[in-house]
């Protein structure tokens, strides 16, 4: 049970952004395919389960080359994990518009904590090239999961 809920999805999705990211990349922004397979365990099965994908990811993400700050993917997908998580709790108690936005902003701090070690030199030069970056970024992402998001309801409320 666990190899066709965890295991085996994290594998496609971790070939998934080896494969296509270099593919789907315009210029130096590509898509994050792991974060939303990490929000999605996390807030349909929990913190827990999200934490622990977020660090077996990250950890094949940094460890195949792709990240040039290792640690910093395990790290920032396991902050995302464990705040999804959170927002897994509080899904009763708020309405369909306000967790949409909820997981939106957890989506923009991961981006922004990722920039901010990631681009610190751009930071340092020139905040709207750094802004444009964490901004462009983020929704090149929030685009797929969006999409994701019609097809597979993140909100474990809503069936």
């Amino acid at each position: 049970m666990i190899l066709i809920k965890y295991i085996l999805p994290s594998i496609i999705v971790f070939f998934f952004q080896f494969l296509f990211s270099e593919l789907l990349a315009i210029s130096t922004i590509r898509p994050d395919f792991p974060i939303i397979f990490i929000m999605y365990v996390a807030i349909r099965q929990g913190r827990f389960q999200g934490v622990i994908i977020g660090f077996i990811l990250g950890l094949f993400v940094d460890l195949a080359g792709v990240s040039s700050y290792f640690g910093l993917t395990p790290l920032t997908y396991i902050i995302t994990a464990y705040i999804s998580g959170y927002l897994r709790i509080k899904s009763p108690n708020i309405n369909h518009t306000y967790f949409t936005l909820s997981w939106m902003a957890i989506l923009f701090f991961h981006f922004l904590v990722f920039s901010m070690v990631r681009y610190q030199t751009i930071l340092t030069e020139d905040i709207g090239l750094f802004s444009m970056k964490w901004i462009s970024t983020t929704a090149y992402t929030l685009g797929f999961m969006l999409i994701i998001q019609f097809i597979y309801n993140i909100n474990p409320n809503r069936e």
